[in-house]
C-alpha cells in the first residue's frame, strides 16, 4: 500500500490542526530527494575532473556564487536579460 494514498483518503479538505497535519503530510511525502542544485552549481564552475586546488576552486565557488547572487538581487536573471534583448519590460522591473 502506497503511504500517499493513506494521507491523501486522510484529508477531509477542512482547515483545521488535524487537516492541516494531513496537508504537511502530503507535501512532504510528494518532494522529490535529488541532487540537481550540487549538480548544476558544479556545472556553473565547469568543474568536472581538474588539477585545481581547494583553494582555487573554494575561490571560483566563491566568485560564481557572489556574482549569481548581485544578479539576482539586481532582476539580471537570464529570462529578464532576455527580455531586454527582445524591447520587452521585464515583468520585475515593472
Amino acid at each position: 500500500m502506497d503511504i500517499l494514498q493513506i494521507w491523501e483518503g486522510l484529508d477531509t479538505g477542512a482547515n483545521t490542526s488535524t487537516n492541516q497535519l494531513v496537508k504537511l503530510a502530503i507535501h512532504i511525502l510528494t518532494i522529490v530527494a535529488n541532487s540537481a542544485g550540487a549538480e548544476r552549481f558544479f556545472s556553473l564552475l565547469g568543474i568536472i575532473h581538474t588539477s585545481l586546488d581547494s583553494t582555487s576552486i573554494h575561490n571560483a565557488a566563491t566568485l560564481t556564487m557572489e556574482t549569481r547572487l548581485e544578479h539576482i538581487s539586481s532582476h539580471q536573471t537570464r529570462a529578464n536579460l532576455n527580455m531586454a534583448k527582445m524591447n520587452q519590460t521585464p515583468l520585475l522591473w515593472a
